[in-house]
């Protein structure tokens, strides 16, 4: 489901941690309120994988299965968000933060779900 809704919590990358993350939260959230956001042009099979989760949302199955109805973007679009979760590969931190930076105000709360040593140092200085 893609929606004109204000992005109130973003994750940002739609691999398996962000899409379950943002799976996870919608399930007991607002679901226009969670939204699950790739590059502003994906590879073929994100862009594939976004489209999906937009149409039908994101099937989760392990100990629960459970369908999660979220929203989806490519690149930021939208006011700042609230909170903004990377869920990055810590090479591609730098990247998506600069991307992704229209998103943050000094408001806006911001996790980084990356392993590696001193990963939030590649973050813009400038941010909360």
């Amino acid at each position: 489901m893609t929606s004109d809704a204000a992005p109130r919590l973003v994750v940002v990358g739609p691999g398996a941690v962000g899409s379950l993350l943002a799976a996870a939260l919608a399930r007991k959230g607002e679901a226009d309120a969670i939204w699950l956001a790739g590059s502003g042009s994906p590879s073929s099979e994100t862009a594939a994988h976004l489209a999906a989760i937009a149409k039908d949302g994101l099937q989760v199955e392990g100990d629960e299965t459970y369908l999660s109805a979220l929203s989806v973007m490519q690149g930021p679009g939208g006011p700042p968000a609230e909170a903004l979760l990377f869920a990055v590969k810590a090479h591609r931190l730098a990247a998506a933060a600069r991307l992704f930076s229209p998103l943050v105000d000094s408001g806006t709360k911001i996790a980084v779900l990356s392993n590696g040593i001193d990963v939030c140092a590649d973050l813009p200085k400038e941010w909360p």
